[in-house]
C-alpha cells in the first residue's frame, strides 16, 4: 500500500489518470484546486481561449 505522503510512486489510480510518466512528475507536487481557484477564473476568457486552440 501507498505512504499517501509519498509522491514518488505512482498508485494505480495514478497509473490510470496519467497518460505518461512526465505528467505524473508534472502534476504530483500541485495542490489540489480549491472553490476559490474555481470561483476566480474568467470562464468567458477560459472558454475563448480553449475555441482558439480546438
Amino acid at each position: 500500500m501507498k505512504n499517501n505522503n509519498d509522491k514518488s510512486t505512482f498508485t494505480y489510480l495514478e497509473y490510470l489518470e496519467f497518460s505518461s510518466v512526465e505528467e505524473f512528475e508534472k502534476f504530483k507536487d500541485l495542490e489540489p484546486i480549491t472553490d476559490e481557484d474555481i470561483n476566480a477564473i474568467d470562464w468567458d476568457v477560459l472558454t475563448g481561449k480553449l475555441e482558439e486552440v480546438a
